[in-house]
C-alpha cells in the first residue's frame, strides 16, 4: 500500500511511504489474496492531534478478513505500535464474511 502525504498545495510524490504485512512492526506476514490496503479509512483526531490511518485486508485469513491502525505523526503514519485485529480477536466465531471490507 502506498501512503501519499498531503500538502496544502496538493498530494505530490515526496515522503511516499509503503506500508505492508512484510513491513518493520506491522503484524502480520504478506499472504496472496490478502488484499492488504483494499480499504483505507482515515480516523480523524481531535485538534492538534494527528489522525490514525485505519487499513484493512478483506481476504486476510483465507477471507475472514482484517484490520489494522496506524497512529499518525507529523511525517504520517508510523508502523511502530500498530495493532491489528480480526473477528477471532475480538472473540466472535471466525466466517468468511470479509471483515474490514467496508471502513467509514
Amino acid at each position: 500500500m502506498l501512503v501519499f502525504k498531503g500538502r496544502a498545495s496538493g498530494i505530490t510524490g515526496t515522503d511516499t511511504k509503503v506500508i505492508g504485512q512484510s513491513t518493520a512492526d506491522v503484524p502480520g506476514v504478506d499472504e496472496e489474496g490478502d488484499a492488504f490496503g483494499g480499504e483505507v479509512h482515515i480516523v480523524a483526531a481531535a485538534k492538534g492531534v494527528p489522525a490514525t490511518l485505519a487499513v484493512a485486508a478483506p481476504g486476510e485469513n483465507i477471507g475472514q478478513g482484517g484490520v489494522w491502525l496506524f497512529k499518525g505523526s507529523r511525517s504520517g503514519p508510523v508502523t511502530r505500535g500498530s495493532i491489528s485485529f480480526g473477528e477471532a480477536s475480538l472473540g466472535l466465531e471466525p466466517s468468511a464474511v470479509n471483515f474490514g471490507r467496508l471502513l467509514g
